[in-house]
């Protein structure tokens, strides 16, 4: 399907997830894989989604058209029905002057990206800064503007949020764009993954949205393993696995050679999170999968560092230390995973 969205492409990969960047989620087995990708019974269908579609472009106060910038469609049509990984559920994409991926059994709204007002940033401002360093909105005005977007999208919510970061580009993709950023917490406990992210235009409103809430609560918060254990457990399992031959998927490497010229050192940082187990460090775990389940545990994350001995090059430089994050059960002390990609 031809489209004519001059900046898709770079703005996808530099903004949209960018805090998803080589995260490592839960492997799946192929049983339970085909069970969550059948398509759901009771789905809305197409002139339900589109009816959703167009409510939301009007209650958002979305910019669908900007003279001199030419949009895909401003009314939007309805790209495709699939199974996401990222979200955990059956969605609806409707591509348009503003994209959108809506919940295909809900209609509940996941995620906003609108190329139009990227086109018209690139278009007036490659060359020069229109704010001069100083947003026409203060941040309460901007946090009082955007929650009232996130009271409709979200209506009720059965989570707690906490808004962690507001603040005013002034370069880049995203100049003239305010970045708001919530991470959900249970009980004192932040989620490791579980966010909401919008970045607003000043002049022309909403840019992108996308809420990747999707997990449990955890079926208890109660903290058996001291910290010091969980150090001592991070430690030994980030041993074994830099001298294991395990082979992890596509790149057809193993741990061992990954690590080659490495050596652990001592525990970097350590806090309680919230997380979604994938064990992909473990021997539960024999590949990388996207899935992510929603099942939360409530570990110690544990961020341990790797030490580089190997050669260096000519004017002295190395390949650099790496970092391994290893989470630990809070209750039970056993690994649920983590990431070796950071």
């Amino acid at each position: 399907m031809p489209r004519k969205k001059m900046f898709y492409s770079i703005y996808v990969f530099s903004i949209m997830f960018a805090a998803s960047v080589l995260s490592i989620r839960c492997p799946v087995n192929s049983n339970e894989k085909d069970t969550i990708q059948q398509m759901p019974q009771k789905a809305l269908n197409d002139k339900e989604l589109m009816g959703k579609y167009r409510d939301l472009c009007t209650e958002l106060e979305l910019t669908t058209v900007i003279e001199g910038i030419e949009g895909y469609s401003q009314e939007g049509i309805l790209y495709k029905k699939e199974y996401s990984d990222i979200f955990d559920c059956w969605t609806a994409e409707i591509t348009g002057a503003v994209d959108m991926k809506l919940d295909l059994q809900t209609g509940h709204l996941l995620k906003i990206f609108n190329s139009l007002i990227l086109n018209k940033i690139y278009g007036d401002n490659s060359l020069k800064d229109p704010y001069e360093g100083k947003p026409k909105m203060d941040k309460e005005q901007v946090v009082e503007k955007v929650e009232k977007y996130i009271r409709i999208i979200e209506g009720e919510q059965k989570y707690k949020t906490k808004l962690i970061e507001v603040i005013f580009s002034k370069q880049g993709n995203l100049r003239g764009n305010w970045i708001l950023r919530w991470k959900r917490y249970h009980d004192k406990y932040m989620y490791y993954e579980d966010r909401i992210e919008l970045d607003l235009n000043e002049t022309y409103g909403i840019v992108t949205y996308a809420n990747h809430c999707i997990s449990d609560i955890p079926s208890t918060v109660e903290v058996k393993i001291f910290e010091e254990e969980a150090h001592e457990k991070a430690i030994e399992f980030a041993n074994n696995l830099i001298s294991s031959k395990k082979i992890f998927s596509g790149a057809g490497v193993s741990f061992k050679k990954w690590f080659r010229d490495f050596i652990i050192g001592s525990v970097i940082s350590s806090e309680l999170l919230i997380v979604n187990p994938n064990y992909l460090l473990t021997d539960k775990s024999t590949y990388m999968a996207s899935n992510r389940i929603r099942k939360a545990n409530l570990a110690w994350a544990v961020t341990v560092e790797a030490k580089y001995i190997g050669k260096t090059g000519p004017k002295g430089e190395t390949l650099g230390n790496k970092k391994i994050l290893v989470w630990i059960d809070a209750a039970t002390g056993e690994i649920l995973g983590g990431d070796f990609t950071l």
